[in-house]
């Protein structure tokens, strides 16, 4: 039987037998030697010694300089990375802060903050408000169909009489809103009779502004004729009727 050799720590270690040498030598790399070799040669050049037996062993570990290259060229990417996503949420942080800034500015410069003196009854030349001498309205509340008015309809009579529903305008030129107005509709035959009426209601009309609504159609007529019949101004005390 053949008896082997191998090398162990710089020290000759044997004789065994290919058997043993298949168990203790693992490296492939370890110097061994049997009879009818000139010199020592690594165990996968032996024909005896078993690859099968012995898978590659993984490379060696980085020394510590190779660690600490491997970690310096880890870190700045990292920190890099850190820094580039802390930019980006800064910049969206800013540009959102001055966003919410130009819209409180815009919203500071577009309200009203002006409170105007708002009698719960009809102001009067001289009337008194909290101690103080309100501003004169009277001329608002003794004209109020003078700056509360209707516009001229514009109907599409038909060939054999009757209409199609047609919109009115209501403008409101009082200092306040007119919560309510009612508009009057009088629907006239050929001959001048009124054979219908209709009662028209427009609410919350603001000041300086028109607002609109949708008088009804007919069957038959052939004119129509709409008068303001009631104004409701709350800050003005105004609540008339008109015939």
């Amino acid at each position: 039987m053949e008896q082997f050799y191998f090398e162990l720590e710089g020290q000759r270690k044997g004789p065994i037998s290919i058997e043993e040498l298949n168990k203790v030598v693992v490296d492939p790399n370890t110097l061994v030697w049997k009879a009818g070799l000139a010199n020592w040669v690594p165990a996968i050049q032996l024909p005896e010694w078993s690859v099968n037996q012995h898978p590659p062993l993984p490379p060696s570990l980085p020394n510590s300089v190779d660690q600490l290259k491997l970690k310096e060229n880890v870190e700045p990417k990292a920190k890099q990375e850190s820094n580039s996503s802390f930019t980006k949420y800064l910049v969206l942080g800013i540009i959102l802060f001055l966003s919410v800034g130009v819209v409180v500015v815009y919203l500071n410069n577009n309200s009203s903050v002006y409170e105007p003196y708002q009698p719960s009854e009809a102001a009067s030349p001289g009337s008194t408000y909290g101690g103080q001498t309100g501003p004169d309205y009277s001329s608002y509340i003794n004209n109020v169909q003078k700056f509360v008015t209707v516009a001229e309809p514009s109907v599409i009579f038909k060939i054999l009489g009757g209409m199609d529903p047609f919109n009115l305008y209501v403008t409101n030129e009082l200092p306040f809103t007119a919560e309510l107005v009612e508009l009057e509709v009088y629907y006239y035959k050929a001959d001048g009779d009124v054979f219908k009426s209709e009662t028209v209601v427009l609410h919350n009309i603001t000041k300086d502004n028109y607002s609109s609504a949708i008088a009804p159609g007919s069957e038959r007529g052939t004119s129509v004729q709409v008068y303001l019949k009631r104004v409701k101004c709350i800050s003005l005390g105004i609540d008339e009727t008109y015939q």
